[in-house]
C-alpha cells in the first residue's frame, strides 16, 4: 500500500511516453516489485503481457455480429447485422422516416438487444490521444415494452470503466456525456452498450449515436468520428468497419451476455468520479500527482484502521468504493501476493514423523494456522501450501470481509495414500457451518448433457464427490450404494416456469417422467389407465406432427449460424413417428363415426333405427365427399344429433289402428320415469331393464322407483317439482327485497333456497311422511342459516358448509314448509310482510282451495303503514272493503297467524315500527287461534287430508306433464287410500303414480277429441 504513489507516478510517466519499455522493465527502473507493478498494470488495463486465462467478467461470450441482412421491414434502404432473438444493429440510409415496426429516423442507426444478450457498438482508438466523447440514445418503439438500459464504457484491456449509465423509456433523446479529455491509448475502446430491462426485450428498438472528437495537439489536428453520420450509408461494408479515413477495424458491432439492470456500473474496479478515474483523465501532471498522493493516503488509512474499514463497507461514495475494491481479492495487492506465493516451490519431502496431533485444533484468527501446512505423515512431508485433515471434521476459516466479498474460494483435495484401499472421504465448502457427522453432503449442480441441439436433456452432477482410491473395495462399495439409491430416487427434471416463454421452438412437447410412479406405486389397472391417458393426449395434441414442424424450424435456424449436422440423426425417427401417427388417425376415423352413433343412441335415449343410423352415415359420407375435413365432419354430425327432435323432445309413438289407450314401450317408460324423478336421461341400469322388457313389470318398476328416489340425482325433482309447487323457484336470485330495509337478504337467500331443496330431497330419499312436509320437527341448516334463525350449536355464524339435519326446531318456531324462510320471504312485500299474500298462498297452494279472482280496481296497499297504524291495521282496513271482505275472511286469519315472521323469514315479536306483533285471529270455522303454533295444530288435526290431496294433485300433474283432469280423480282417490294405509309415505305416493295407467299409457293414434274438432 505504501508503494501506491511511486507505482502510479511511474505508470503516469509510462502512459505519457512508454519509450519502448515493458511493464517489467518499468518496475525494475522504478525499483518496484514486478508482481506488484504487474498487478497494478492489470488492474488499470495497461499490462499487455498480463495473463489471459481469466475470463473478462464484464464481457462473457463476446460475439461479433456476422449475419448481414437487407430489405428489413420491407424497405430496401433498411440494412443491418442481425442474430437470433431480434439482436441487431440497423441503418436507415434514406431521407424518410419509417416504422419497422419501431421508428427509424432518416440517416440513422438503431440497435435491438435480445433477452439475454446486449448489443454493443464500439469505437477503437487508432493511436494514443485525448478525446471528448458524447452519445445519444432514444427508445424508438415507445408504444410497448419497458424500455432499455444503457452504459457508456471506456475499455482498456481487462478494464471496463463505466463512464455513465442509465435507462431510456420514452420518445425523447437521452444525452450521454460529454466526457472530456479522456486519456486514450492505442486499441482502447469507447463502447455504447444497450441491453433489455428485466430480460424483457420486446419493443426494444433503440436509436443511437456516438461521437468521438480528438483534442488537437501541436503535432496532430483534431478529428471527429460520428457513428450515424459516417456509417448509415454503408453499414454492411464490413464488421469490424473502417472509419471515414479508411482505417480498418475502428468501428465494431458485437453482443455480450447481459449484466442486468442491478449490476450496471458495478463491475468496473475504477468507479466513475473516483480519485483513480480523475487521475487517469486529468490533463495536468501536477494535479495528477495530487490525486495520487490522496489515493495513497486513503489506502494506508483503510489498511491500518480495520474498524474504519468495516464501517466503510456500507459506504457508496466513489472513493470509498475504490479503496474497498483495490484492497479486495480482485485488487492489485492481493493479486500480487498470490503471484508471489505461486512462485514458491512445492512437493513432498521424506520424513519419518507421525501425523501432527494438533492439526486444525488451535484457535483460528484470519485463515488457518501455519502449523497445519507442510506437516509430516508416514515419513513424507506435505508441500508448504498443503494441509492434512483427518475426517470426519468441520474446519472453519475466517476471511476479511473486504477480501472475501464477491470472490469464489476454491480448494483442491485428494485422498492421502495412507488411507489405503478402503478409505473414502467427501469434502464440501459452505458459508454455513454444518453439523458434525458422516452423512453425504447434499450439493448438486445441473449441466447440459448435449449442448449441440437441445438444452432440455440434462443430468445432475454431484459437486461434492466421494474420494476413494483409484482401485479398491471403497470404490466398489460406494458405487454400489449410489446405484441402489439412484434406482429408487432418479434424476428429477423440474421446469419451474408455468409458461415456458423462452422455449418457442422445441422438440420435447411433453416430458414424461412417470417411470418410477408406475414401477413403485401403480398396479396393472392403474398403469393401463395412465397409458390410455397418455395415448389420448398424444392423439388430441398431434404432437408427432408438430414435432416435425418444430424440427424443420430448428433445422433452418441451425443452417444460419450453427452446424445442422447435429440434427440429422433425429430426422428419420421423427418422420417415421409422424407417418405412423397419420395411419393411426386414418384408422381412427371409422371409430369416431361409430362413437357418434353410440352418442346418438344415448342422446335419443333409445336404440337407433336403421333409417336413423343410415341418415347419419349418409350425412358423414356426403360431408367427406365435399372435401370437408374429418374433424369438421364429426363436429357437424354431432350438431345434427343435438338438433334432432329425438334429442330435443321426449318422443313417444302411439299405437296405430286404435283409439284406446295402450301401454308405452319399456324404453319410453324408462324415459318417463327418469325425467319424472331425475329431470334427466335414464342411467344404464334403467336402460338395461327397458331393453330386456322387464321394466314394465310392477315389482321391477316399484323397485327402480325407490332406487332412483335414493339417488343423489333425485335432488333435481326437489328443484323442478318442490320449488315450483311452493312458488319459490329461483329464490336464490330474487332481487325484489328493499336493500335499505333488508341488506342481509342478498347473502342469505341462497341458504334459504337450499334449505327447502334439502327438505324435499330428504323426504323422498328417506321415505318420510307427506305430513312431515307440513309440520316436521326438523330442518336442514348450515352455520350461517342457523345463526340467521337464532338456532344455537350448529356451526360458526359465517360457515356455509356443512349442512346438517337438525332435530327439535319447533321450539325455535321452525319445522315444515310453512316456516321455511324461503316461503315466508317469497310471500311478502319488498319492505314489509303481507298477511294477504301468505294467507292466499296457504289456501290455494298448500290446501288447494279455489278462491275467486280479486275485483278490478282494488287499491294497492302502501309499502309502509301510515303513521299511527300497524301493519295489521293497514291490512284490516283494506280487507274491510265489502267487495273484498268475503275472501279476506278466508285468507287473512292464516296470514295474521304468520305475522311473527318478518318479510325475509326471521322470527320477531315486534314489527319494524316497534309495535308488538298480534298473531291472533279467528278462522272461518269460528276457531280462535292465538299464534302460529295454533295454526299448525289446526292444519295437522283438521286439514291434513286437504294438504295431502293437494300434494298428490300437484305431484301427479308434474309426473304427467299436464294439468290434472276430472278423469284423474279416481286415481287420486286411490292414491290417498293407499297413503293412509302406509303412513302417508312419499315413496309409496310416487310408486302409485308411476304404476297408474295415465303414467304408463298413451292414447291410440286414432283417438279423436270431439271438442277439438268443433
Amino acid at each position: 500500500v505504501q508503494k501506491t504513489e511511486p507505482i502510479l507516478s511511474a505508470l503516469d510517466g509510462w502512459l505519457e511516453d512508454p519509450r519502448g519499455r515493458t511493464i517489467d522493465e518499468l518496475a525494475i527502473q522504478a525499483e518496484i516489485p514486478q508482481a506488484l507493478m504487474r498487478a497494478w498494470a492489470s488492474t488499470l488495463g495497461l499490462w499487455e503481457f498480463a495473463s489471459t486465462d481469466r475470463p473478462d467478467p464484464l464481457s462473457p461470450n463476446r460475439r461479433l455480429l456476422v449475419n448481414p441482412s437487407e430489405g428489413i421491414g420491407g424497405y430496401a434502404f433498411i440494412t443491418g447485422w442481425v442474430a437470433e432473438d431480434a439482436l441487431s444493429i440497423l441503418a436507415n440510409s434514406s431521407d424518410q422516416p419509417v416504422r419497422i415496426p419501431g421508428n427509424m429516423l432518416p440517416k440513422s442507426i438503431a440497435v435491438h438487444p435480445s433477452p439475454s444478450r446486449s448489443i454493443c457498438t464500439a469505437w477503437k482508438s487508432p493511436s494514443a490521444m485525448r478525446i471528448d466523447c458524447r452519445a445519444t440514445v432514444r427508445h424508438a418503439h415507445t408504444e410497448c415494452g419497458n424500455g432499455i438500459a444503457w452504459r457508456l464504457e471506456l475499455r482498456r484491456g481487462s478494464l471496463h470503466q463505466v463512464l455513465s449509465s442509465g435507462f431510456s423509456n420514452g420518445a425523447n433523446d437521452v444525452p450521454i456525456g460529454p466526457h472530456t479529455s479522456l486519456r486514450i491509448r492505442p486499441n482502447d475502446q469507447i463502447v455504447l452498450v444497450i441491453e433489455p430491462r428485466d430480460a424483457n426485450h420486446s419493443c426494444d428498438l433503440t436509436q443511437i449515436d456516438l461521437s468521438i472528437t480528438s483534442i488537437q495537439t501541436e503535432n496532430t489536428p483534431s478529428e471527429t468520428w460520428n457513428l450515424a453520420e459516417q456509417l448509415h450509408p454503408n453499414l454492411l461494408a464490413s464488421n469490424p468497419h473502417a472509419d471515414a479515413q479508411g482505417r480498418a477495424g475502428v468501428w465494431e458491432f458485437f453482443s455480450e451476455a447481459t449484466l442486468g439492470a442491478k449490476q450496471t456500473g458495478q463491475g468496473s474496479v475504477i468507479p466513475p468520479a473516483s480519485l483513480l478515474a480523475k487521475w487517469f483523465n486529468e490533463p495536468e501532471a501536477s494535479k495528477r500527482q495530487v490525486l495520487i498522493a490522496d489515493l495513497q493516503k486513503r489506502l494506508v488509512q483503510a489498511s491500518e484502521d480495520s474498524s474504519q474499514s468495516a464501517k466503510d463497507t456500507a459506504a457508496n461514495d466513489p472513493d470509498t468504493v475504490l479503496v474497498r475494491r483495490l484492497l479486495s481479492a480482485s485488487g492489485p495487492f492481493f493479486l500480487s501476493a498470490i503471484e508471489q506465493s505461486a512462485l514458491k516451490p512445492s512437493g513432498l519431502e521424506p520424513s519419518s514423523l507421525e501425523p501432527n496431533s494438533k492439526i486444525a485444533s488451535e484457535p483460528l484468527g484470519y485463515g488457518w494456522s501455519a502449523s497445519m501446512f507442510g506437516t509430516e505423515i508416514a515419513g513424507n512431508r506435505l508441500a508448504q501450501n498443503d494441509a492434512l485433515i483427518v475426517g470426519p471434521k468441520v474446519l472453519e476459516i475466517r476471511l476479511p470481509a473486504g477480501i472475501a466479498a464477491g470472490t469464489e474460494w476454491v480448494a483442491s483435495a485428494s485422498l492421502h495414500p495412507t488411507a489405503g484401499k478402503n478409505g473414502s472421504v467427501q469434502l464440501g465448502l459452505s458459508v454455513k457451518k454444518p453439523e458434525r457427522g458422516t452423512a453425504p453432503i447434499p450439493q448438486t449442480a445441473e449441466v447440459s448433457r448435449d449442448p449441440n441441439w437441445t438444452n432440455v436433456s440434462r443430468e445432475l452432477m454431484v459437486s461434492s464427490p466421494v474420494l476413494v482410491s483409484a482401485s479398491g473395495e471403497a470404490q466398489a462399495r460406494t458405487e454400489a450404494s449410489f446405484e441402489r439409491f439412484r434406482d429408487l430416487f432418479p434424476i428429477a427434471l423440474c421446469y419451474n416456469k408455468i409458461v415456458p416463454v423462452d422455449e418457442v421452438v422445441t422438440l420435447t412437447l411433453f416430458y414424461r417422467e412417470d417411470e418410477y410412479l408406475r414401477k413403485l406405486m401403480l398396479d396393472e389397472q392403474q398403469t393401463a389407465t395412465l397409458e390410455k391417458l397418455w395415448a389420448e393426449l398424444h392423439f388430441v395434441s398431434q404432437d408427432a406432427l408438430k414435432s416435425v414442424d418444430a424440427y424443420e424450424q430448428l433445422w433452418q435456424f441451425a443452417t444460419q449460424d450453427a452446424d445442422p449436422s447435429a440434427f440429422e440423426p433425429l430426422r428419420e425417427p421423427l418422420l417415421r413417428k409422424a407417418a405412423e401417427f397419420r395411419k393411426t388417425m386414418l384408422d381412427a376415423q371409422a371409430k369416431h363415426v361409430e362413437s357418434v352413433l353410440d352418442f346418438a343412441q344415448r342422446a335419443y335415449r333409445q336404440p337407433l333405427s336403421d333409417p336413423q343410423r343410415q341418415t347419419l352415415l349418409n350425412l358423414y359420407q356426403n360431408l367427406r365427399n365435399t372435401e370437408t375435413p374429418h374433424e369438421e365432419a364429426i363436429e357437424l354430425l354431432v350438431a345434427r344429433v343435438l338438433v334432432s327432435p329425438e334429442f330435443l323432445y321426449r318422443v313417444e309413438r302411439p299405437q296405430e289402428g286404435t283409439d284406446q289407450p295402450t301401454n308405452i314401450s319399456d324404453l319410453e317408460l324408462a324415459n318417463r320415469l327418469s325425467y319424472f324423478l331425475w329431470a334427466s336421461m335414464p342411467d344404464d341400469s334403467l336402460m338395461d331393464l327397458a331393453r330386456s322388457g322387464k321394466l314394465s313389470e310392477p315389482e321391477t318398476l316399484r323397485a327402480q322407483t325407490r332406487r332412483m328416489l335414493k339417488d343423489p340425482k333425485a335432488e333435481r325433482m326437489a328443484v323442478e317439482f318442490g320449488t315450483m309447487w311452493l312458488h319459490i323457484r329461483d329464490l336464490d336470485t330474487l332481487d325484489e327485497k328493499s336493500e335499505s330495509h333488508f341488506p342481509e337478504f342478498a347473502q342469505i337467500r341462497g341458504d334459504l333456497y337450499r334449505e327447502a331443496i334439502l327438505l324435499f330431497t330428504d323426504a323422498m330419499a328417506n321415505d318420510r311422511s307427506v305430513l312431515d312436509l307440513l309440520a316436521s320437527d326438523y330442518t336442514f341448516l348450515n352455520g350461517r342459516l342457523a345463526h340467521y334463525y337464532g338456532i344455537p350449536d350448529v356451526g360458526p355464524p359465517e360457515a356455509t358448509e356443512p349442512w346438517k339435519r337438525i332435530e327439535g326446531v319447533r321450539k325455535y318456531a321452525r319445522g315444515g314448509i310453512l316456516t321455511l324462510g324461503a316461503t315466508l320471504a317469497k310471500q311478502s312485500g319488498a319492505s314489509r310482510t303481507s298477511p294477504i299474500l301468505r294467507g292466499n298462498w296457504l289456501c290455494e297452494v298448500v290446501l288447494g282451495e279455489k278462491l275467486p279472482k280479486p275485483p278490478k280496481n282494488v287499491p294497492v296497499l302502501a309499502e309502509l303503514p301510515p303513521e299511527g297504524f300497524t301493519e295489521r291495521q293497514l291490512t284490516e282496513r283494506h280487507s274491510s272493503d265489502p267487495a273484498c271482505s268475503k275472501c279476506h275472511q278466508r285468507i287473512d286469519p292464516y296470514g295474521f297467524a304468520m305475522e311473527n315472521y318478518d318479510a325475509i323469514g326471521r322470527y320477531r315479536v315486534r314489527d319494524a315500527a316497534g309495535n308488538p306483533i298480534d298473531a291472533s285471529s279467528r278462522l272461518p270455522t269460528g276457531e280462535a287461534i292465538r299464534s302460529f303454533d295454533d295454526l299448525r295444530s289446526h292444519l295437522e288435526n283438521h286439514r291434513k287430508e286437504d294438504f295431502v290431496r293437494q300434494f298428490n294433485r300437484k305431484l301427479l300433474g308434474y309426473a304427467l306433464g299436464r294439468s290434472v283432469q276430472l278423469s284423474d280423480e279416481p286415481i287420486l282417490k286411490e292414491i290417498l287410500q293407499r297413503q293412509s294405509e302406509n303412513s302417508f309415505s312419499i315413496q309409496e305416493t310416487v310408486c302409485q303414480i308411476v304404476l297408474s295407467k295415465p303414467f304408463r299409457q298413451i292414447r291410440g293414434k286414432d283417438f279423436r277429441d270431439p271438442a277439438l274438432e268443433q
